[in-house]
């Protein structure tokens, strides 16, 4: 079986490591390289929110946050329930407008706490001034209650886009065993955890660029990353994202063309020997990122491109088993790509 590898050159550990190796850029040979990627196997707790409320001074007492939703959702005893807590210091407009918010959350299927501690992240990054100040029930702090409302408008517009019902559902809640599940189910397709990590970090950069060179895995944020990476377990399953290479009998290349989405990847396999020497080439625009990961990683050959915008390679083969090619669009447009790959004896 293949060992776990987690993949990092830009934010630590997502799917568990077993072996650590020291980053380093792969050099242009036909030799294998050394890994790029991370290596470190740690993921972040998961926090527990508390949510208090003050009646003395009108204010909610939980740190660091305002929370609107919570009155509506937890005062009536009823999931199904959007009426506001009797004798609300909150204008008509403002209940109504948190009411909505309150709806379209749970049609989503996204956890209160979750959106609460997403939005709380962005809110108080946006606007630093408010030092992580509570925010008070009063009329004075009605224009930041607003814009923590849109805020959490704008998360529930990108979680409903960029995330399949299912992994909304789960958010908050992916944990080590869920992160063991990926690693076991994309094993079975003869895919290691290095490309799953690498499909995940193309749509999750593309669409959030600003996290790209943070270690952002125990934020809250982080609980995205791992969501996108569940669906892209389903979509390699279901061969969306995952497709052999046939070389004919008798033949010892083969060409695949497709067509890539902004931050969207693919993965071939080609069940080659030990000893044959293999010529690689992907036309594609000069961002796309190209990998090829060996059978059996060692601390020796752990691959033999990683992440790169190199897209000519030549070499002996280390290993007889299955090579992934993997190739991920970073460009903000479809493009198109071509591969071909040869052996020789």
């Amino acid at each position: 079986t293949r060992p776990t590898v987690a993949v990092t050159p830009v934010a630590p550990a997502y799917i568990s490591a077993a072996q650590p190796t020291s980053p380093a850029a792969p050099p242009p040979t036909p030799a294998p390289m050394p890994v790029t990627k991370r290596f470190q196997p740690f993921w972040g707790v998961l926090f527990v929110l508390v949510l208090m409320g003050s009646t003395t001074v009108g204010v909610w007492t939980t740190r660091n946050r305002w929370l609107p939703i919570t009155g509506l959702e937890n005062g009536t005893g009823s999931a199904g329930t959007t009426d506001s807590p009797p004798n609300s210091p909150l204008s008509a407009t403002e209940q109504s407008r948190q009411q909505a918010l309150s709806q379209r959350r749970r049609e989503l299927g996204i956890d209160l706490a979750y959106l609460i501690r997403l939005t709380d992240e962005s809110f108080y990054a946006r606007y630093p001034e408010l030092n992580h100040r509570s925010l008070t029930l009063g009329a004075e702090d009605a224009p930041w209650r607003e814009k923590w409302d849109a805020i959490a408008n704008e998360w529930l517009d990108v979680l409903e886009q960029t995330l399949s019902a299912a992994a909304r559902k789960k958010l908050g809640r992916f944990g080590k065993g869920d992160r063991e599940a990926m690693r076991q189910a994309v094993l079975k397709l003869n895919v290691g955890a290095e490309a799953l990590n690498d499909l995940t970090d193309g749509r999750f950069f593309q669409r959030f660029p600003e996290w790209e060179g943070q270690d952002f895995l125990e934020k809250p944020i982080g609980q995205v990353w791992q969501a996108i990476a569940a669906d892209q377990v389903d979509a390699l399953q279901a061969g969306q994202t995952l497709a052999r290479l046939q070389f004919p009998a008798g033949g010892k290349s083969d060409r695949v063309s497709g067509e890539l989405e902004p931050g969207a990847g693919r993965v071939y396999l080609a069940e080659l020997e030990a000893g044959q020497e293999l010529r690689l080439e992907l036309d594609a625009p000069a961002n796309t990122l190209l990998s090829i990961y060996v059978p059996k990683p060692t601390p020796q050959v752990p691959l033999l491109l990683a992440d790169s915008t190199q897209h000519r390679w030549r070499g002996r083969l280390p290993q007889s088993g299955f090579y992934e090619f993997v190739i991920v669009s970073r460009s903000d447009r479809p493009v198109r790509y071509h591969l071909r790959v040869a052996t020789e004896e």
